[in-house]
């Protein structure tokens, strides 16, 4: 069993919980998917999306995740020193993604292509967001 989902997310949070052991009051929690309620750690970050498309060619599987994705959660900032704190962490994770190109696994290679700034609604809380998307990371397979 060729086990490619889960060595994109455990790469990936190997990377975040890197970042978060050098920098642990900018990133205090890690997850591998949405956390629920308000009982997390913040600011965070969680894997989100791992959409991805599927060839099957002359004995090969490829699969291209097209919509990897890596959220950041924070409360909304009451002075610019907090509002600061989420650009600081955007940057210093898009330092870390860049320095571990292949993450994903030793044939793979994903970069972060896109940062969207969001908010997202849990409960009664509102926070703010970002979202890191990832460019296709690619595998190829041997088919059984």
């Amino acid at each position: 069993m060729v086990a490619a989902r889960t060595d994109f997310v455990s790469g990936l949070v190997s990377v975040l919980n890197t970042y978060k052991t050098a920098h642990p009051t900018l990133l205090r929690g890690v997850y591998t998917a949405r956390p629920e309620g308000s009982a997390f750690e913040k600011p965070c970050a969680y894997i989100g999306n791992r959409d991805e498309s599927v060839i099957h060619d002359s004995g090969l599987r490829t699969r291209t995740f097209v919509g990897l994705t890596v959220w950041v959660l924070d409360t909304f900032p009451v002075n610019q020193e907090t509002a600061d704190r989420m650009d600081v962490l955007v940057d210093g994770l898009q330092d870390a993604f860049t320095a571990a190109p292949h993450a994903g696994g030793g044939n793979t290679v994903i970069s972060v292509t896109s940062v969207q700034d969001t908010e997202v609604t849990m409960g009664d809380a509102i926070y703010r967001a970002a979202v890191l998307t990832f460019a296709s990371g690619v595998v190829s397979e041997g088919r059984l």
